[in-house]
């Protein structure tokens, strides 16, 4: 018989003694990477980009540089913020300023369409402080220089690339010489005549697209580093001016409006082109 000092008390545990619990890691979830996340949205925005190719006809390297930086942005595909994005990181816009201490040389488009441009960057240039001397080279339709006066501004039309040059050479030292010239034209019979003017007047030359002549090969397009957009761009040839832009390099000048009137061109204002010619 067990004594009752060696007698156990029961005891009764309420709520049971804690174990020590063990939480496995959870799997973490891997993030789509960006390449993914371009595969994803291209598929969906299939209908916008074959609108884009079809309408512009791009060359399959602007295209695909295009869809990329619509795609890695993440509002909607052709929303006002993501075209101009996409503009700003492919192109480099470099405006014409007053203080332009070099000859400009307008080529490429029609003479129409330079002589307007150059017409409304003068006055644009003028209205700032700075005097312009404007010409107009006319190859081979010249045999001496003609002096003509139109929106306020004197202009000597020429018709060789000797007189040219002789021309600009006797400016005032102070004055911005812009001249618009037929170098590139298709009846124009001096192959050098763009490389005399450039080098002999150290200018630079800048191409005008009007939005009614097809672009030029690219050997007669050698040294122009810039462009000015003139007048209104049908989709097929605002599609032509993306294309050489982004493969010779070109940045934008500006762009002169049907009515004359010159602007500085921007991203924004590119996007809203784009906009327009996808439509």
């Amino acid at each position: 018989m067990i004594s009752l000092r060696e007698r156990e008390e029961p005891v009764i545990q309420f709520g049971g003694v804690p174990t020590e619990t063990r939480h496995e890691p959870r799997a973490s979830r891997n993030a789509p990477t960006g390449d993914l996340t371009r595969t994803i949205r291209r598929d969906h925005s299939r209908n916008e980009l074959r609108t884009i190719r079809r309408k512009l006809d791009l060359s399959a390297s602007m295209f695909e540089a295009i869809s990329v930086e619509l795609l890695s942005n993440g509002g909607p595909l052709l929303g006002h913020e993501t075209v101009t994005g996409a503009m700003r990181a492919l192109f480099d816009f470099e405006p014409i300023g007053a203080t332009t201490a070099h000859p400009i040389i307008l080529v490429g488009g029609s003479q129409s369409a330079r002589m307007r441009a150059a017409l409304a960057l003068s006055q644009r240039t003028e209205r700032s402080g700075r005097r312009v001397a404007l010409y107009s080279l006319r190859g081979g339709k010249l045999a001496q220089p003609v002096a003509t006066y139109r929106g306020g501004l004197d202009i000597l039309h020429v018709g060789s690339v000797e007189s040219c040059i002789d021309a600009v050479r006797v400016k005032e030292p102070a004055e911005l010489a812009i001249v618009e010239a037929s170098c590139l034209d298709d009846d124009h019979d001096t192959e050098n005549a763009l490389p005399m003017l450039t080098l002999s007047l150290n200018a630079e030359a800048i191409y005008v697209q009007d939005g009614q002549s097809a672009m030029l090969d690219a050997e007669r397009l050698s040294g122009i580093e810039r462009v000015i957009l003139s007048g209104r761009q049908p989709p097929e040839h605002f599609g032509a001016m993306l294309d050489a832009a982004y493969h010779y390099g070109w940045a934008f000048a500006g762009q002169c409006l049907n009515q004359g009137i010159w602007h500085s061109i921007t991203a924004t204002m590119l996007a809203e082109r784009f906009s327009l010619a996808i439509r």
